[in-house]
């Protein structure tokens, strides 16, 4: 039993689980791709970087080729004002989408759809300049307007209305300049054009919400070829991308295998080329082998890393008694769990 010195509140949870955190294995041929070397091997080079350190090389990127991605969920769907975008909702959004912001590696906020973004003298008014000659997948044009109708439908969602309460109104000045009305200074407002609500579809999609929760139409680096749910979601290269030179990549197949167990085993089998796993377990027997090679954020993410969790039915017993959820927590010795 853990004595009451170490209770621990969340902030602490997460600083202590912060080593259980989930890396992106490699198979086969993948430290190859990462490190942008022609053809296949079963070793990694000696000077790759493993157990815990990054493995991305410093070369220069070739271009071109397939790479098949295991991921942990299938999404429901592709409308930010509408769909529930989990860990693999986001990896595919950023695929086919832009945010108007990003995240810098240094953690600032940076212009990104938009080409800028600027508040007034109190923080309640915030204009956004956004980047011209900018094109959506179906060569329609990023607009004031089109931003505005993304706004709107996040505004009348109720998956994403909470999140945008304090922007009351938003209106536009001429085609590329958007501003944003706020009932109290919104400083964090440039990060919250990084998250889900910044992502900016095409009305060709908004305008259509039951095929557009299907057929994503975005401005991102690629395209969709495909969605069948629960087997793969495949996108080729955007070759309009408005950030040129990229991306080095022809072609991505995203495939959900929900098991831990089975997305380790088709990377061992090298039926997928890279996979997403959070299992301590598997990411210990993989970090072991030399056929693969782990890539994590942990020293790069900005923010709190990824975690798991349990959630406390409090609404049912025993749960619902205090001193019950107290012993639970009294009881947990956070040590093995880290471990």
């Amino acid at each position: 039993m853990a004595n009451a010195a170490d209770r621990y509140d969340r902030r602490t949870f997460l600083t202590r689980g912060a080593t259980t955190v989930g890396g992106l294995a490699l198979a086969g041929s993948a430290p190859a791709l990462l490190a942008a070397c022609g053809g296949s091997t079963t070793t990694p080079p000696s000077t790759t970087k493993r157990l815990g350190t990054p493995g991305v090389s410093t070369a220069t990127p070739v271009r071109g080729g397939t790479v098949t991605i295991g991921v942990s969920s299938e999404i429901d769907g592709f409308l930010p004002a509408s769909s529930h975008f989990d860990a693999t909702g986001l990896t595919y959004a950023n695929a086919v989408f832009d945010t108007l912001t990003s995240i810098a590696a240094d953690a600032s906020i940076r212009p990104h759809l938009a080409a800028s973004v600027t508040p007034n003298a109190d923080l309640t008014v915030w204009t956004v300049t956004l980047r011209p000659n900018v094109e959506f997948h179906d060569g329609s044009p990023l607009t004031a307007d089109v931003v505005l109708q993304n706004f709107k439908a996040l505004k009348s969602s109720a998956l994403t209305g909470q999140a945008v309460t304090p922007i009351t109104s938003v209106t536009t000045s001429g085609d590329l300049t958007v501003i944003f009305n706020c009932d109290e200074p919104l400083v964090a407002f440039p990060a919250y054009l990084a998250t889900q609500v910044g992502y900016v579809i095409a009305l060709s999609q908004l305008d259509n919400t039951k095929s557009g929760s299907q057929n994503p139409v975005g401005t991102g680096p690629f395209k969709i070829v495909s969605w069948a749910p629960n087997d793969h979601f495949t996108v080729a290269k955007n070759p309009n991308y408005w950030r040129k030179g990229l991306p080095y990549l022809d072609q991505i197949i995203f495939k959900p295998i929900v098991s831990d167990q089975s997305r380790e085993s088709s990377l061992r089998s090298n039926t997928i080329d890279l996979m997403v796993s959070h299992d301590p377990g598997i990411i210990a027997d993989l970090q072991s082998s030399t056929q693969f090679q782990q890539v994590d954020d942990l020293n790069q993410s900005v923010g709190q890393p990824d975690m798991d969790f349990i959630c406390l039915n409090t609404t049912q017993a025993p749960l619902d008694n205090l001193s019950v959820r107290q012993a639970l927590a009294y009881a947990t010795d956070p040590a093995p769990v880290v471990k």
